[in-house]
């Protein structure tokens, strides 16, 4: 049982802008393994590093694309948890409120967000390799991956790969609260959420159940606490 500490909450109950940063952990609870603890199965044996960079599509497009469609598949199979639904409801409750993920799996949408930053993209999207144009539909011919139906280049996930630059939507005002993201002078209240899920000593897994989070919160205004 973990405790919200009286700072937090005195701060969120003051601010107008509220911008929250998540990552990995707090998907873990749905069941989402982090980008290392994927590989499991068939594709223990590989690296993820030697997957998900745009060299490693360039030499394998199949591999790297299945390996996707394997992930795409362990998300589709989680829902959102408190932690998600916790924060759809308090963007319902202050003036504004900016949320960043690192997150690809599209979870803090599901459980309601609205202003969701997607610094690395989302896992669910497709697109072209070669015109880094979204794809919302293709011709199934059951090549991997498809084809653009644009310019008859590969189609990828529309994730950042090692390497690669976040995408400019994110940063540079494609998405409607992403210049906040970057201009720490626009808000009330920053606040980066980590869970650290804990792990069973014999299999070195998550415990979901276990999961521990850990607040980091900037009052712009008054100074860390």
């Amino acid at each position: 049982m973990f405790t919200i500490p009286d700072s937090l909450i005195s701060a969120v109950r003051t601010a107008r802008h509220i911008a929250v940063l998540t990552g990995a952990g707090i998907s873990a609870e749905s069941g989402v393994p982090t980008f290392r603890e994927a590989q499991t199965g068939l594709w223990a044996q590989y690296d993820p590093l030697e997957l998900a960079t745009p060299e490693a599509f360039r030499r394998n497009p199949k591999l790297v694309w299945q390996w996707y469609e394997w992930r795409r598949g362990l998300v589709s199979k989680a829902q959102p948890n408190p932690g998600h639904l916790a924060l759809a409801q308090l963007e319902l409750k202050v003036e504004r409120f900016t949320l960043i993920t690192q997150n690809v799996d599209g979870l803090h949408q599901r459980a309601g967000s609205r202003n969701v930053v997607e610094l690395h993209g989302n896992i669910n999207r497709t697109k072209c390799f070669d015109e880094e144009v979204v794809i919302e539909s293709w011709a199934e011919t059951g090549d991997a991956p498809p084809r653009c139906p644009r310019c008859g280049g590969l189609l990828r996930p529309d994730v950042v790969w090692f390497g690669e630059a976040l995408p400019r939507q994110a940063l540079a005002g494609g998405q409607p609260t992403a210049p906040d993201v970057v201009d720490h002078r626009l808000h009330d209240l920053h606040v980066q959420l980590r869970v650290r899920a804990a792990r069973s000593r014999q299999r070195q897994r998550p415990v979901a159940l276990r999961a521990r989070p850990h607040w980091s919160v900037k009052n712009l205004h008054s100074g860390t606490f």
